[in-house]
């Protein structure tokens, strides 16, 4: 774990809060297992603001060309972006998560049939496509950072605030898992029964 960063009560044991500018988990690739296939993520998260613009609950990607990333974006929709059949593919959320509350989030990827997105256990998004993730099997994964300099959202015209920058989750993150599998829609609602006695309003106190 780099930057700044506490152990706080999550909806299992401890959660990670994380600074917003400088707090990170690096695994690195020689001891990550090679992504490949049929994969799900699962991750519990309590944002206490919007990122400035697409900031990763995990990712493991190199400049929109090769890998995956797991995130939110300015406006608190959640999405799974992955080089598929060596396109850069985007499936995105319309429903938003709240601040300073925990929400349960999870993408699965399946080369036959897509992606598919679930907030708190119901579906919030799918993207039918077809063929093989490109994965970066040089690339470390990064928790709660980017690998990629990103622009701010709302600041991307002139001036300094067209100056890629790096930023981290602004929030908690707890339980985040990687399967090599699809999880089915019963799973992923099993999982959120299972931890939801878990779930709080944080305090707004930094």
């Amino acid at each position: 774990i780099e930057g700044n960063y506490k152990l706080l009560e999550g909806v299992k044991g401890k959660a990670l809060k994380c600074d917003g500018f400088t707090t990170t988990i690096i695994r690195d690739v020689e001891e990550m297992p090679e992504i490949s296939g049929s994969f799900s993520i699962q991750a519990w998260v309590a944002p206490q603001a919007y990122p400035w613009n697409w900031c990763a609950i995990v990712n493991q990607e190199f400049e929109h060309q090769r890998g995956f990333f797991f995130g939110i974006d300015a406006e608190g929709r959640v999405g799974f972006h992955a080089a598929i059949a060596r396109q850069w593919r985007e499936c995105i959320s319309e429903k938003k998560i709240p601040f300073m509350e925990w929400s349960y989030l999870a993408a699965t990827f399946d080369p036959e049939t897509g992606i598919s997105l679930y907030i708190n256990g119901e579906s919030a998004g799918t993207l039918k496509v077809k063929g093989d993730l490109l994965n970066d099997f040089e690339k470390d994964l990064q928790i709660a950072r980017n690998h990629r300099l990103t622009i701010p959202a709302s600041l991307n015209r002139g001036g300094f605030s067209r100056v890629p920058a790096s930023y981290s989750f602004d929030g908690l993150i707890d339980e985040l898992q990687i399967h090599q599998e699809v999880l089915s829609p019963d799973e992923i609602r099993n999982s959120l029964i299972l931890l939801d006695t878990g779930l709080c309003i944080l305090s707004r106190s930094r």
